[in-house]
C-alpha cells in the first residue's frame, strides 16, 4: 500500500533514490557518507597518505643505516633499519597498485601478503609498523639525527592507523566500498 501524497513533501510516492552505485570490474564504489565523501575519493586520499608514509619509512631506515656506517655504533640497529625499509617497500608497492596496474606485482603481493588487501589487515600492519618505529627510541644523545625522524615516522604511522580505524568504525559504508586492486587476477 502506497503512502498518501500528503505524507511525502515532494508529492511523489516513489522511494528516494539511493546514493550507492554497484562496483563493476576494477571500479571503486561511489557510496557516499553523510558528509558527502565518496568511497573512491576516500580511498584515493588514504592511498596518497600511505604512499607518503612509505616514503618517510624508507627515509628513516636509510638514514639510520647511513648513521650506522658513519658513526660505527650499535650494528644491531642495522637489522631494524633494513626491516623498516622492507616494510616501507611492502606498503609502497601495495599502494602503487592503485595508480599503476602491475599484474605480476599484484599476484605476488596477494599471494604472500594477502592481509594488505583488507582494511583490518592493513590497519594491523600500520599499528605493527608504528610500534617498530617507536622501538628505536633509545635516546636522543645516542641517535641525534634519527631520533626525531623515528618519532615522526611512528606518529605518522599511528595517525594512519587511527584514520583506518575511524573509517572502519564510523564510516562503515566507506569501509564496505573499499575494494582491493584486481588487475592481473583474471588469469589465476
Amino acid at each position: 500500500m502506497d503512502n498518501p501524497s500528503w505524507s511525502n513533501p515532494s508529492g511523489s510516492t516513489a522511494p528516494p533514490a539511493s546514493a550507492t552505485a554497484v562496483p563493476t570490474g576494477n571500479a571503486v564504489a561511489t557510496t557516499t557518507d553523510g558528509a558527502g565523501v565518496s568511497g573512491k575519493s576516500a580511498q584515493r586520499w588514504l592511498s596518497v597518505y600511505n604512499l607518503g608514509t612509505a616514503c618517510l619509512m624508507a627515509a628513516t631506515g636509510t638514514i639510520i643505516i647511513i648513521d650506522l656506517v658513519l658513526d660505527r655504533v650499535d650494528p644491531t640497529k642495522t637489522v631494524e633499519a633494513l626491516y623498516m625499509i622492507l616494510l616501507s617497500l611492502l606498503l609502497g608497492s601495495y599502494e602503487i597498485l592503485w595508480w599503476i596496474p602491475l599484474p605480476w606485482l599484484n599476484k605476488s603481493l596477494r599471494k604472500n601478503f594477502g592481509f594488505m588487501y583488507h582494511m583490518w589487515g592493513k590497519t594491523a600492519y600500520l599499528v605493527f609498523a608504528a610500534f617498530l618505529f617507536f622501538s628505536l627510541l633509545d635516546s636522543p644523545d645516542k641517535w641525534p639525527r634519527t631520533h626525531w625522524l623515528a618519532i615522526s615516522s611512528g606518529i605518522v604511522l599511528g595517525v594512519g592507523a587511527l584514520v583506518h580505524v575511524m573509517v572502519l568504525c564510523k564510516y562503515k559504508d566507506l569501509a564496505k566500498s573499499y575494494t582491493s586492486p584486481t588487475v592481473g587476477l583474471d588469469d589465476v
